[in-house]
């Protein structure tokens, strides 16, 4: 199974501002909800896919040759190459 950790890739990509924690506010509303908090996850992720495309191609470059056979990213370089 491929996995993407959102947690350590937020922290690479929002380098100055990192952020992560998911903003929960169907808690006001219910207990925790395992799909919502897939949902939330996901819009990290694309915040990330987003905010890596706006890196300049040297640094990507840099970033990918340093991380693209690593544990925590290898999945996320794989995803945005077939992409």
């Amino acid at each position: 199974m491929k996995i993407i950790d959102t947690l350590r890739l937020s922290s690479l990509i929002f380098i100055r501002h990192p952020y992560h924690r998911l903003i929960k506010d169907y808690k006001l509303d219910k207990e925790n909800d395992p799909i919502e908090d897939a949902k939330l996850s996901l819009e990290v992720f694309e915040n990330c896919c987003i905010e890596y495309k706006k890196i300049d191609i040297e640094n990507q470059n840099i970033l990918y040759t340093l991380l693209k056979d690593t544990n925590e990213f290898k999945t996320f370089f794989q995803y945005l190459i077939e992409k």
